[in-house]
């Protein structure tokens, strides 16, 4: 990030939090409310004019206030304190960590078969913000109570756990690299192979299609619920996301014909194209579109189509009533494909684009 967009983008970030914790506190919902409130205004994800895109520096910056708050915390500790603290670190800490590790890996396991992998993904959401709660302890004048210090043992265990679950990363992380080796060794089998990018609603009946023209696919999600159905089908849906490097190099994009994203997500879609593209600059990408907006953003990011359902489907129902009421099926194929060769600006002339 350059000098001068680092500066205004601190003072942006500043400004905005200051104003939300203000406004927070004022209505007695505490300072971490305004600040988780403040990242959602000012972060890319938020509907309207985005005022922070650039998320890893700012995260960056960001944590220095985290870092901070831990050292004035810590400045308060006497080591007598925390000695006499001890058996609810090393007891109660490490019984809430394995616990709700342990409760969390067995339902995340309905989705992830890999176990290790369930069991290191429940311990590390066991896991609290410790920055968050001392921060909500300290407004509250609690941090020296008995529920105050109890709750600041369990969250040094918490912290100390970290150590450990990062050495257990890379083990896990090999035996994921041979997995995604075997499914990609398995896919290169398949001639003519069309990788699709979500399986919501719109993927699971693109999928459909393929299956009963007897087309080739592999579909992947993020969400795992979309996935668990994928397998109760007896499809080739996968965890994983389109815009991940590793995974789109996994998967061999080059011996693909296709690339369909189906995202419902105009920022996950226009990352996915852009990592595509870096990889292979000829393989074809369709892409779903919100409204000409988005369509045009994607196509500028790479996509060969990016259809926009809010006119697709007007177009739809139009093409189905002129051939209920006679016009020939070339004669209703043509008017659609002009449209589209348009950018349906035939069907927009003199009025706004439909919401």
């Amino acid at each position: 990030m350059e000098l001068d967009s680092f500066v205004k983008t601190a003072l942006l970030l500043l400004l905005v939090a200051s104003l939300a914790v203000a406004l927070f506190k004022h209505l007695g919902l505490g300072s971490v409310l305004g600040l988780l409130v403040t990242g959602i205004i000012v972060g890319p994800h938020t509907p309207g004019p985005i005022a922070i895109t650039q998320v890893d520096d700012v995260r960056h910056f960001t944590e220095l206030g985290v870092v901070l708050l831990l050292f004035l915390i810590g400045l308060e500790m006497k080591p007598k304190r925390l000695w006499a603290l001890r058996r609810e670190v090393f007891g109660l800490g490490s019984l809430q960590i394995i616990l709700s590790g342990v409760a969390i890996a067995f339902y995340l396991n309905f989705y992830i078969p890999h176990w290790p992998m369930a069991l290191l993904m429940g311990m590390t959401l066991a896991l609290s913000s410790t920055a968050f709660v001392m921060q909500i302890l300290q407004e509250r004048g609690d941090i020296t109570s008995r529920h105050g210090s109890t709750a600041f043992a369990v969250l040094l265990m918490q912290d100390l756990a970290i150590v450990p679950l990062l050495a257990i990363v890379p083990l896990l992380a090999d035996q994921s690299d041979a997995v995604a080796a075997t499914l990609s060794e398995r896919f290169l089998v398949i001639f003519g192979m069309i990788s699709i990018a979500g399986y919501g609603r719109v993927g699971h009946t693109v999928a459909t299609i393929f299956e009963d023209s007897g087309i080739a696919y592999i579909a992947v999600d993020t969400n795992p619920v979309h996935v668990a159905e994928g397998k109760r089908d007896g499809r080739p849906v996968y965890y994983g996301d389109i815009g991940d490097l590793q995974l789109l190099t996994a998967l061999h994009l080059e011996q693909s014909n296709l690339v369909l994203l189906t995202l419902d997500h105009e920022p996950s879609a226009l990352r996915a194209v852009m990592h595509i593209r870096s990889i292979n600059q000829s393989i074809p990408i369709i892409s779903r579109a919100r409204d000409l907006k988005a369509s045009a953003a994607l196509i500028n990011a790479g996509a060969n189509q990016a259809y926009p359902e809010t006119l697709e489907s007007s177009l739809r129902l139009g093409a189905e009533a002129l051939q209920m009421i006679g016009l020939s099926s070339s004669s209703v194929d043509n008017l659609v494909h002009d449209v589209r060769n348009s950018d349906y600006q035939q069907v927009l002339k003199g009025q706004e684009e439909p919401r």
